[in-house]
């Protein structure tokens, strides 16, 4: 299984919309599951950016239309109805209901993961919309665990 990888600027921004912009995902719900994540509340004064760890994808895309600044997050889409596990490592990720993985770890590093490779074809031409155009593909089977405080 492929995934893509490539870097974000370290800024506060409306990323994740503009990654998942135009995406597949109706039927989908979002978990997510560890979350560094912050929006400007005040004058240089942040607070956490997820109010809550599991979304329907109508309040998910409202959510992430907002400026943010993540640090570390790691953010799960399974189809709506599905029963969601923990994942832990790749074997769980294979062996689960989860169809996509975002991992952003230290402000700028972005991993993303599908069983399907039509959403990395979605992500990747929205890489060139926003002006990311150093992204390369990258094997699954070399992460040690799926979370973005890892490898």
């Amino acid at each position: 299984m492929k995934g893509l990888e490539f870097l974000i600027e370290n800024k506060i921004n409306n990323i994740l919309y503009k990654i998942l912009n135009n995406f597949p995902s109706k039927n989908c719900m979002w978990q997510v599951t560890e979350d560094e994540v912050y929006k400007e509340e005040s004058d240089l004064h942040f607070v956490d950016f997820f109010e809550k760890s599991l979304y329907n994808n109508e309040d998910f895309i409202k959510c992430i239309e907002k400026e943010c600044y993540p640090v570390f997050c790691n953010i799960q889409m399974y189809k709506n109805n599905s029963i969601i596990t923990k994942i832990e490592t790749v074997e769980d990720f294979y062996n689960s209901n989860c169809e996509m993985i975002i991992l952003i770890t230290d402000n700028i590093y972005v991993e993303i993961y599908s069983k399907e490779e039509k959403y990395l074809l979605v992500i990747k031409d929205n890489l060139k919309k926003i002006g990311i155009k150093k992204w390369k593909y990258k094997d699954i089977s070399k992460r040690l665990s799926m979370f973005a405080h890892g490898d």
